[in-house]
């Protein structure tokens, strides 16, 4: 925001401090007993973000530290020793492509020890890094935010950081919501990043909506435009959280374990169509008989054994989480709808009705904070694929 400068960068990041996420969040109030509000939620939210931070960064520090300083070390210094011994009598380019080999082997140890695998690694490599990067700008942002609370006048670095942090949080959110709406993670990213790159357009078309009425009919004074944004937004989401929420209710950990079990099996069964009938028709069988099959099971790469994880094995905790997340966007709906019809004054909106709204949010933020981090680190170090 600036009262002195007429730039796109100001003016879009007035219009965008209002929609969506920031619907609730506001980063400039006048009323010294909203802003010390306004500060607590600041805090509340700093605190989270930075401990899922610290405790993320704090287990990879000692992983890395484990395997580059003390694992990967003493194998270069006993290879070097091996090296003495034979008194450098070996070739040269095939030791250090073999000492290269080793070392991506490492750093690929460092990243699985950490983050969850996903059946498409090139999906799991972006899902990942793209948690992170909300998580580091959340940081930065709401400590930021506290210390521009008060000013008018918000600097070229503060709107930078506000642009990384919504469109991380935006792009995060419909990346782990397509996740949980489709079991197929490759077309799932696909709709992520095809929704996100069509809500930007949508966005920008709308500030230039916006600035096309302004200049002719003058500036609006109940946000209209991004009235609808947020309605588009959170309808859009909606969808995308009652898709996850029916998929969780209807996930039938037994029958969904046996078909991947099975599909597993056909790789030893050489396209065995016999043995493959008599495998499907137990299906029914266990349907009937509700037979338990527990914890995870093995696969098979061709190259490696590792640990399958059902991405909705852990029912109650996504339970909870899309129907808090999705009882926020019809919330938000509502309240949206509310101000675009009934146009009240804002400027006397009662103290007790903006910390409402404003927990809610927080709320929201928390939610999204807990889904992504419990579906991208790992709680425990060993190998773990989702599919």
């Amino acid at each position: 925001m600036s009262e002195t400068q007429d730039e796109f960068i100001y003016n879009y990041y007035d219009y965008m401090s209002s929609i969506y996420v920031y619907s609730h969040v506001k980063t400039y109030l006048i009323d010294p007993n909203r802003q010390r509000w306004e500060n607590y939620s600041d805090i509340f939210l700093l605190g989270f973000s930075g401990f899922f931070f610290l405790a993320a960064a704090a287990k990879f520090i000692i992983i890395m530290i484990y395997f580059i300083f003390i694992n990967a070390l003493t194998s270069l210094i006993k290879s070097f020793g091996a090296l003495c011994k034979i008194k450098f009598k070996t070739n040269l380019f095939s030791w250090l492509k073999n000492a290269g080999k080793y070392l991506l082997k490492v750093c690929k140890r460092i990243f699985t020890f950490n983050f969850y695998l996903h059946q498409n690694f090139l999906v799991g490599i972006l899902m990942i890094f793209s948690f992170l990067l909300y998580l580091c700008s959340s940081v930065i942002f709401y400590s930021m935010n506290l210390q521009y609370l008060t000013k008018t006048e918000k600097s070229r670095g503060y709107m930078r950081c506000f642009y990384l942090h919504f469109e991380s949080i935006l792009l995060i959110q419909l990346l782990y919501a397509t996740f949980y709406a489709s079991r197929n993670t490759t077309l799932s990213t696909l709709v992520a990043l095809g929704i996100f790159i069509l809500l930007n357009l949508i966005l920008y078309l709308g500030y230039l909506i916006k600035e096309k009425i302004e200049n002719v009919e003058g500036i609006f004074e109940h946000n209209e435009p991004q009235l609808i944004m947020n309605i588009l937004f959170n309808i859009i989401f909606l969808l995308l959280y009652i898709k996850c929420l029916i998929n969780v209710i209807t996930f039938n950990n037994n029958i969904t374990k046996y078909k991947l079990l099975l599909k597993e099996k056909e790789y030893f069964y050489n396209d065995d169509n016999t043995l493959i009938i008599l495998e499907e028709n137990k299906i029914p069988e266990i349907l009937k008989n509700d037979y338990i099959l527990k914890g995870e099971y093995y696969s098979l790469d061709d190259h490696n054994i590792f640990k399958r994880k059902d991405r909705y094995e852990r029912k109650i905790f996504l339970l909870i989480i899309f129907i808090i997340l999705t009882l926020y966007n019809i919330a938000e709906i509502i309240i949206s709808i509310y101000l675009l019809v009934a146009k009240p004054d804002l400027n006397q909106d009662k103290l007790g009705r903006r910390i409402g709204t404003m927990f809610i949010n927080m709320i929201n933020i928390f939610c999204i904070l807990l889904l992504t981090t419990s579906s991208s680190v790992k709680s425990k170090i060993k190998t773990i694929i989702y599919y």
